[in-house]
C-alpha cells in the first residue's frame, strides 16, 4: 500500500516534482509519514532482494530481517531516488505527440562493483515507472545502508540525463516522428 500511494502521488504531481526537484513524504502520507516511510523503503528492498536471487545472488539474512521488520537500520544497500530526465521527456513526448500516456515500469540490469584486487564486492542496478528511478548499490559485506529519504520529511531528487542523452533527443530518435508520411502507422502505433 506505500508504494501503491507514492506511485499515485508521483503520477498525480510529476510536474510540480520534477520542476522542483523534491517533494515531502507528509503530502504523500500524512502524519504517517515515517511508519509509510518504512514501508515503502521495505516495498523497495524487497524488490531489489528479488531481482538479487532472479541473478542468482545470495540475499543475506539481514536484508530478510529488514523487510519483515526485525531489523530496524538498512544493512548492505544504498538506496537513492532521483528522475530520469529522459524518461520524463519521453512520457511527455508520447502524451503530447501521439496521445498515449499508458506510462512504463522498468528493471536495469546488474552490474558488478570490483575491489582493488579484482573481487567482486557487490552490485548494482536500478528500477523506476516513467520518470522515477531508484538506484541501488547492494554490497556483500555487512556494511550499513543508506537512502536519500530517510533523512526528514522532504526528499530531494538529483535529476540527470542518461550518459549521452540531452533535452531534445526523445523526439530527434521517435520512429513515429521521423518516419516519411507514407510509412506512418494507420490507425495504430509503433512508438520508439
Amino acid at each position: 500500500m506505500a508504494y501503491e500511494d507514492f506511485a499515485t502521488f508521483a503520477h498525480r504531481n510529476t510536474e510540480a516534482i520534477v520542476k522542483v526537484g523534491s517533494f515531502r513524504l507528509f503530502q504523500v502520507y500524512g502524519r504517517d509519514w515515517r511508519n509509510r516511510r518504512r514501508d515503502l523503503g521495505r516495498y523497495f528492498v524487497k524488490s531489489i532482494c528479488c531481482r538479487l536471487a532472479e541473478d542468482k545472488v545470495l540475499v543475506p539474512q539481514a536484508l530478510k530481517d529488514y523487510m519483515d521488520g526485525t531489523l530496524k537500520v538498512l544493512p548492505n544497500l544504498d538506496m537513492q531516488m532521483n528522475i530520469n530526465m529522459a524518461k520524463y521527456e519521453l512520457g511527455k513526448h508520447m502524451t503530447e505527440t501521439h496521445g498515449e500516456s499508458g506510462g512504463s515500469l522498468w528493471l536495469g540490469d546488474h552490474g558488478y562493483m570490483y575491489g582493488a584486487h579484482g573481487q567482486v564486492e557487490g552490485t548494482y542496478s536500478h528500477l523506476g515507472f516513467d520518470w522515477f528511478n531508484l538506484d541501488y548499490q547492494f554490497h556483500f559485506s555487512g556494511k550499513k545502508g543508506r537512502t536519500n529519504f530517510f533523512a526528514g520529511d522532504t526528499v530531494r531528487l538529483e535529476r540527470f540525463w542518461p550518459e549521452g542523452m540531452a533535452s531534445g533527443d526523445v523526439a530527434r530518435v521517435c520512429q513515429d516522428c521521423n518516419k516519411a508520411d507514407g510509412e506512418r502507422p494507420v490507425g495504430g502505433s509503433e512508438h520508439g
